[in-house]
């Protein structure tokens, strides 16, 4: 359980910079995306309740500025819940 926003924030940091050594690990798109998609989730479930909307929100800014997904629903509504 991820029970402070310092402890949420140095998940998001270590996030950020996995990409590039993810990009290069998968080669396939479609991988890199599941992987992550599967990495936010288990962020988001391990939050703190009163810290998932920050979350949420660090992680959507994060799959745009990484180019992760291209849809304008980047995270995909099983996410949102």
């Amino acid at each position: 359980m991820i029970r402070t926003r310092a402890e949420l924030d140095e998940a998001l940091f270590q996030l950020h910079a996995s990409v590039p050594l993810w990009r290069r690990a998968l080669e396939d798109e479609d991988a890199l995306q599941a992987t992550y998609r599967r990495l936010f989730h288990d962020v988001l479930e391990t939050t703190a309740t009163q810290d998932r909307d920050y979350a949420l929100a660090q992680l959507d800014g994060l799959a745009e500025a990484s180019g992760l997904f291209a849809t304008t629903s980047r995270l995909g509504p099983e996410l949102r819940t």
